[in-house]
């Protein structure tokens, strides 16, 4: 999967500018389950690897689906 449906239109909207910026999309909370700070952690971990490697290494990331 790609996302929740925002993300592909955010990515197409940002397309045609000459600097793109790197857009990644996390799956989290859903249904309620809470989002516990380790989450958080996880997802600010991701977003300064993106940033250090100047890519997006996947589109979207699941949290919290884990072991399920």
């Amino acid at each position: 999967m790609r996302g929740g449906n925002l993300a592909p239109e955010v990515r197409a909207s940002l397309y045609d500018l000459d600097n793109r910026p790197l857009v990644t999309s996390f799956m989290a909370g859903l249904g309620g389950e809470t989002i516990w700070p380790e989450d958080f952690h996880y997802m600010a971990k991701i977003l300064s690897q993106m940033v250090k490697e100047k890519r997006t290494s996947q589109y979207s990331y699941w949290v919290g689906f884990e072991g399920e």
